[in-house]
């Protein structure tokens, strides 16, 4: 709604022109502050209390300094570099945009306290979120200002300086006469800056990202060309101890030292990267760091006696059991590129863990000597960046040089992703876990003694009918496109069964030959159970059998179990 305002107060007379609502109210109060009827009032949302419990005063400064964040050029080029970034995790990114869009001029100056003068006006101090912006810039060259052999003198490095070494500004000659700096010392400054720069990666609390995080942002895209604006920031929450939040008083507050000393460098790594991920409050376990010790030294030992050693056969298992290690570095990988350090762990040493259990437990024991091999190889590689202490001893244990901080992430190939070998191992797995399953519940409780388990494969024809409805979008395009085989026909309730769980579960089995599968498993399914084990039988089982059908995922298999 537009309206025209007259507003008297006193002898005043205020014209306000033709106006919407929103914008007449703002109007009003610019004229009623400039002409000294109205003044603004500050109220805080809640008291302000010292650490010390001491109730805070505010005080209005007067002649304060300003970093103007809200100067619209200023922030359109804030949020470009943003754009620009990768933000770990992504869903942060939002915070960030909104902090981008609100904030506006920042009290950058204070009378008082540690910090640097302001140069044009020296009795003010830059307070400590004003001037740590940029300092990513400055860790590549402290070493220089820190080293006394340089002999640099801080007086003589002006803004000439440091426009040469970070904006590629003048000339080195002249920044050499200034500085009392020689030209190789000063082209050093300038290449390395050159190759950190710009930082692909600054991690910080979640908390920060109000302030110092977006600080930065702007202060880079103020400062600095395009072309060395941050590529990256990465956000996590506050370390809980033991599930509570680190509390002098409740006695649950540790240094960095001290959980090193009591548990271990290495340890203390693993316990705090499998604490949480993004902007979760990552929880430092003690049960977690003090049961690690033992799992890292179980697997030095088995490196120790295992690499190198093993049966030259190669088997299915052996097939799986590569293509799980490629998945899982691939998994992994992924993983540590998103900083989830905790799912890294998670996919490549815990479930890795667990799939050479049931590996050495499938193969009896006798591992194929390049299979093993690779995967203490790869499982080390992967645990290092979170225990690099132990597994540097592995990797020189085993013979391996340089330090295995220096080789090579390991490289995920997709030619060794092996689907057929992963059906036919779950295939197998799913045989014992029916089977065992069944044979607790038949046996209610008593010790019965299993002789012998006759094994029945699919047909033919459900894995023809696998194939045949893939290609299908819908159910009722696979049942009709099915009924016009006449063996589909003949099995239509089995057929529909099958049709309607591979839509349900989104899911359609590779083909893989089952008898071949079980007979290369038979010894390890004959010493599971300790019975005698018959893939497709010729024999009649007779009346007495005990007949049960079973699912494999989508196709139906029989088994039969017998009795002393």
């Amino acid at each position: 709604m537009a309206i025209a305002i007259l507003a008297i107060i006193g002898n005043i007379v205020f014209a306000i022109a033709v106006l919407d609502v929103n914008s007449v109210k703002k109007v009003i109060v610019t004229d009623f502050i400039n002409d000294g009827v109205a003044t603004l009032f500050y109220e805080l949302p809640g008291k302000v209390v010292c650490r010390c419990l001491t109730q805070g005063v505010v005080k209005i400064v007067s002649d304060q300094w300003f970093l103007a964040y809200g100067n619209p050029e200023w922030k359109d080029l804030a949020k470009k570099c943003l754009a620009q970034m990768n933000i770990y995790p992504e869903k942060a990114r939002k915070q960030f945009e909104y902090v981008l869009d609100w904030l506006k001029d920042w009290a950058c100056t204070r009378e008082f306290g540690l910090g640097t003068k302001l140069p044009w006006d020296e009795k003010w101090v830059i307070e400590s979120l004003s001037d740590s912006t940029i300092y990513m810039a400055y860790y590549v060259l402290a070493k220089y200002f820190e080293d006394p052999s340089y002999k640099i003198d801080p007086q003589k490095l002006d803004d000439y300086f440091f426009d040469y070494i970070y904006l590629k500004r003048g000339n080195i000659e002249e920044v050499s006469t200034k500085s009392g700096l020689s030209k190789e010392i000063v082209s050093d400054m300038k290449k390395e800056f050159e190759y950190w720069y710009p930082f692909e990666f600054r991690n910080s609390g979640k908390d920060l990202i109000q302030n110092h995080l977006s600080f930065c942002i702007f202060n880079h895209a103020a400062i600095f060309p395009e072309e060395l604006w941050p590529r990256g920031f990465g956000v996590n929450g506050w370390v809980l101890v033991d599930g509570e939040k680190m509390s002098k008083s409740k006695g649950n507050f540790y240094t960095i030292k001290q959980i090193v000393k009591i548990y271990g460098a290495d340890a203390a790594r693993i316990t705090l990267m499998n604490g949480g991920e993004g902007l979760d409050d990552p929880n430092w376990d003690s049960e977690f760091a003090r049961t690690i010790t033992d799992k890292l030294k179980n697997w030095q030992d088995f490196c120790i006696e295992n690499y190198g050693k093993g049966r030259t056969e190669k088997l299915y298992i052996d097939k799986w059991f590569l293509s799980v290690l490629d998945k899982t570095i691939k998994e992994t990988t992924e993983a540590m590129n998103d900083t989830n350090f905790r799912t890294a762990l998670s996919k490549g040493f815990f479930d890795l863990q667990r799939d050479l259990k049931w590996y050495l437990k499938r193969c009896l024991n006798s591992p194929n000597k390049e299979v093993i091999s690779e995967v203490i190889k790869t499982q080390t590689l992967i645990l290092a960046p979170f225990t690099p202490h132990i597994c540097e001893e592995i990797w020189e244990n085993l013979g391996f040089d340089p330090f295995i901080s220096n080789y090579p992430w390991p490289e995920y190939k997709e030619e060794m992703i092996d689907k057929i070998s992963e059906e036919s191992e779950y295939y197998v797995e799913e045989v014992v876990n029916d089977i065992r399953e069944i044979t607790n519940v038949l046996s209610r409780g008593e010790q019965k003694t299993l002789e012998r388990i006759d094994i029945f494969t699919a047909e033919n024809w459900k894995w023809d009918l696998i194939e045949l409805i893939k290609s299908k979008e819908n159910m009722g395009e696979a049942i009709k496109t099915a009924m016009l085989n006449e063996e589909f026909r003949k099995n239509g309730k089995d057929v529909n069964l099958i049709i309607q769980r591979c839509f349900k579960n989104r899911y359609f089995p590779e083909r893989f030959n089952e008898k071949e599968v079980l007979n290369e498993a038979k010894a390890f399914l004959t010493e599971e159970f300790k019975a005698e084990f018959n893939i497709d039988p010729p024999d009649d089982p007779g009346p007495k059998k005990a007949r049960y059908t079973h699912l494999f995922q989508i196709i139906s298999f029989n088994f039969l179990l017998y009795y002393n």
